[in-house]
């Protein structure tokens, strides 16, 4: 699935916004590249495909994606 920019971000704050690669975003979240390419099969990520092989994923984003998903934390 294709997303585009104005479905990931208020276009007044995507100049802010900060974009990470898959490498960026395993780092952040503290997993492993094969299962960032998991989540992004599964469509569990927002991202922004600019070309076949290149792909970004703004950083808030994924944040507000994972808070999303979080369960039990007070």
């Amino acid at each position: 699935m294709i997303e585009t920019i104005q479905s990931v971000h208020d276009p007044s704050q995507l100049r802010a916004a900060e974009f990470l690669n898959k490498d960026g975003v395993a780092a952040m979240l503290n997993i492993s590249r094969r299962s960032v390419d998991s989540m992004l099969a599964r469509g569990e990520l927002p991202h922004i495909r600019l070309s076949r092989r290149c792909i970004r994923f703004p950083r808030k984003a994924v944040l507000d994606a994972m808070a999303a998903r979080t369960i039990g934390i007070r």
